[in-house]
């Protein structure tokens, strides 16, 4: 009899590899005969499962073994989540690397069962508990399975700190900052940061010192028992972050006490039977093979051709937790140019904490007008080219206007590359959405299950490098948040109409609400300045089109929205909805509202003053 006889299901959101990996499982967990368990998130993903659905939380106590199907982002996520119960938790690999998810999606039935029925190897990671006291105050506390990394957060600013490991002074430092890294966690950010690979056996903590203003700094390797203390020196400029596995972070002021200890509760982590660490690090970082192997290199050429390819091929990417590896050590994003970035120091810079990918201008300077059918915004991994016809779904984003105004923005930002990154910084920054209490805000449209899965991949509802630039990638995850958080939803024109708007340009296309329960007509939808041409008010939305919209009940709390360029005086368009965009930029009106935890918005409410158009002649 097996000793897993209640097994939780965990999945990462906004994948459709996951799901279809999610629904394998469930059938052959059913025939296996398994009671099964299934995270609430998680069971939004699967219709008419049928099965007991429980918070995260509650998977430990209630299974004996949790399956988690994602990256090592996900994994983390769990283990979190799951430690203090001791409930082993297995990984299924539909991320990138996978050093903790290490079952392929191909040979699930086959893993599973193996472990279910007894053949699975064990281990237990530790994790580490981190502590911010600002005075006697306790400010903010986290736990990591990889690391606990103090970063200068958005600004491009080195931080001072001092650091005691158990209360006796090491030394005091200006960098980027300091990775505090389990050996589960070596494999990740600390290790694009120069650090060592450690043995996941080992009790040792790593610290990886990011880019020290010395020469002499160097990682150190210290006994897991230690309890470390980082000081925050009193003079910082900037308020550094502490984050922990990059999903959690905590904002420190000048003078604030970070305290990191090793966690009591330890993780359990099943392998399939024969694994091994030294093979995944094989695999998943491209050691070389022994010689004589089969596919690996041989005396007389071929293994020196292997290493030659091996040098010029770029890094395999992400280890434990997704953190990106860095090309070389400039950290550039898998498209940036063998030259890197042109107008910025060599100094190399970390990978960004909260993401994998840091240190980079999206904007790399003028290379040429157009390559190979390519415009100079699109090479510079913001855009990624298009073709004509891709319009339904995000080619507008990507039209020659709209290129022509991305390109003008990159031209001026050449020569000036520290503000181009600090631009970045505050648009990262931003959250894409707000859920507060009793209310809501995003920019352009609120789609529930969208913002669902968004908030549960990144939980106070920021980006970071790497899902900005997967957002370049049409069809993906990101690209359909970033598309319909910040651009609402769009109807095509038909065929041979146009609209030719205020502004001088000419549409193909044009923007629609998210507030209409059972819309008609084309009319019942158009929410913009211009009118529509004459006839098509009238004319029936088909069954494709309606299913391009997205609904907002009127039972939901209000909400706040910017992006459609309303004029007049301002208005509520529906009672729990409120548009405060009211063109200022083309001196129309600066709008606010004056909420006061009301569920029913009220228009008298407006405040607002008109732009006036100083020194420029009517």
């Amino acid at each position: 009899m097996s000793a897993f006889n209640t097994i939780g299901l965990i999945g990462r959101l906004g994948s459709d590899k996951v799901v279809e990996t999610l629904k394998r499982l469930l059938i052959f967990l059913e025939r296996r005969d398994c009671e099964i368990v299934i995270e609430d998130r998680t069971a939004a993903l699967l219709e008419a499962h049928g099965q007991r659905e429980a918070r995260r939380r509650e998977l430990g106590t209630l299974c004996d073994l949790v399956i988690v199907v994602g990256g090592d982002g996900s994994l983390l996520g769990a283990a979190r989540a799951l430690c203090t119960s001791a409930t082993p938790v297995l990984g299924i690999n539909r991320g990138r690397l996978g050093f903790l998810t290490d079952i392929s999606p191909d040979e699930v039935e086959q893993k599973v069962a193996e472990v279910l029925d007894g053949q699975y190897d064990s281990e237990r990671r530790f994790l580490l508990d981190a502590e911010l006291y600002r005075g006697e105050r306790l400010i903010g506390a986290g736990t990591s399975l990889n690391d606990v990394v103090v970063h200068p957060g958005k600004a491009a600013r080195m931080i001072e700190f001092e650091l005691f490991i158990d209360d006796r002074f090491v030394y005091s430092q200006r960098s980027d900052g300091l990775i505090m890294a389990t050996p589960t966690g070596s494999t990740a950010y600390a290790l694009s940061g120069g650090g060592p690979i450690v043995h996941p056996g080992l009790e040792a903590i790593t610290l990886v010192p990011m880019f020290p203003h010395t020469l002499s700094s160097r990682p150190i390797v210290i006994d897991a028992a230690s309890e470390i203390r980082v000081h925050i020196g009193d003079i910082n400029q900037a308020y550094p972050h502490v984050s922990c596995d990059g999903q959690t972070r905590v904002v420190c002021k000048p003078g604030d006490i970070l305290y990191v200890r090793r966690k009591a509760e330890r993780l359990t982590l099943i392998h399939p039977r024969g694994h091994s660490f030294f093979e995944a690090c094989r695999s998943k970082l491209g050691w070389s093979s022994r010689l004589g192997d089969d596919g690996a290199g041989r005396c007389g050429g071929r293994l020196r051709s292997d290493r030659r390819r091996a040098r010029l091929r770029p890094h395999a990417g992400a280890a434990a937790g997704d953190a990106g590896l860095s090309r070389g050590s400039r950290c550039l994003p898998p498209s940036a140019p063998p030259g890197g970035v042109p107008g910025r120091s060599d100094r190399p810079r970390a990978a960004d904490p909260a993401g994998g990918i840091g240190g980079q201008a999206h904007g790399r300077g003028r290379r040429g007008a157009h390559r190979d059918g390519q415009s100079r915004v699109q090479r510079t991994g913001l855009l990624p080219p298009v073709t004509a016809g891709e319009y339904p779904g995000v080619a507008a984003f990507y039209s020659p206007r709209n290129n022509r105004i991305i390109e003008r923005t990159l031209a001026q930002y050449h020569q000036h590359p520290l503000e181009w990154e600090r631009c970045l910084e505050w648009f990262l920054d931003m959250p894409l959405c707000l859920e507060l209490d009793g209310m809501r805000v995003v920019h352009a449209c609120w789609d529930e299950a969208l913002i669902d899965a968004f908030l549960a991949r990144c939980p106070d509802g920021r980006i970071d490098r790497d899902f900005l630039i997967e957002s370049t990638q049409p069809g993906t995850f990101a690209q359909r948040v970033m598309d319909r958080l910040t651009r609402g939803t769009q109807m095509p024109l038909p065929p041979g109409v146009e609209i030719r708007s205020g502004d001088g340009f000419t549409r193909r296309a044009f923007r629609t609400h998210f507030w209409c329960r059972e819309p008609a007509t084309y009319g019942d939808v158009v929410f913009q300045p211009d009118n529509l041409p004459d006839g098509l008010e009238d004319r029936a939305l088909s069954d494709a089109e309606r299913d391009r919209l997205t609904w907002y009940p009127e039972s939901a709390p209000p909400l706040f929205v910017g992006h459609y360029w309303c004029k007049g005086v301002p208005a509520l368009p529906r009672a729990n909805i409120a548009c405060l965009d009211y063109s200022a930029v083309k001196y129309g009106r600066l709008v606010a509202y004056r909420w006061d935890g009301e569920r029913q918005l009220d228009a008298d409410r407006f405040v607002w003053v008109d732009v006036a158009r100083e020194g420029i002649a009517d």
